[in-house]
Formats: structure tokens, sequence, C-alpha cells
């Protein structure tokens, strides 16, 4: 495989992201981030107050 073989992402056919199309992508993962952090503590939460006091 040579330098040609490999696909740029600024070459041709390439795409580049606009400085928009990044700041979307930036707040779809903290969103996303977000989420899944509320979930995990939803979880933990309800699993602690279900042992209740089983746990001793």
């Amino acid at each position: 495989m040579g330098e040609d073989d490999v696909v740029s992402s600024r070459g041709e056919g390439g795409y580049v992201m606009s400085s928009e199309e990044k700041k979307r992508r930036g707040q779809r993962n903290l969103a996303i981030a977000a989420m899944i952090v509320i979930f995990v503590v939803l979880i933990f939460t309800v699993t602690i107050l279900r042992l209740g006091g089983s746990v001793s």
C-alpha cells in the first residue's frame, strides 16, 4: 500500500466539516454524555434504594 491508497478527509471526494457542524457535533456529544451519566446515576440510586436495609 502506498501513500496514494490512503483516503484523506481533505482530498478528492473527502468531506470537511464546517465550524457550525463541528459545534453541533460537540453539543450532541455532550448531550449524549449527559444522558448516559444521568442514566447511570438513576440505576445506581434505584439499586441502592431497593437494597435498603439488606446491605448490612
